[in-house]
């Protein structure tokens, strides 16, 4: 919710300002880090499944999950955003 309104924020002039209470920062790394923690893979074991998993979004989907990143669309942003 929270990472969907930042991401939104960018593109809705409408919108005078977000609260986002704990959004993460990118999906690609909340991925990452969600897999290291629960499962313990390493990174380079990660990879070729997230691009499985991206390729697959983006032809069903798409969109790119590595352009799922509320902290590179801040820039963008022309309101106020409180974490």
């Amino acid at each position: 919710g929270a990472a969907t309104a930042v991401l939104h924020s960018a593109r809705d002039p409408s919108l005078a300002g977000v609260v986002a209470d704990s959004p993460f920062s990118d999906l690609w790394n909340l991925m990452k880090e969600i897999v290291n923690s629960k499962l313990r893979v390493p990174d380079i074991m990660c990879r070729p499944v997230f691009e499985g998993i991206r390729l697959a979004i983006q032809q069903q989907a798409g969109f790119d999950i590595c352009e799922v990143s509320p902290l590179k669309h801040l820039d963008s942003c022309f309101l106020p955003v409180f974490f």
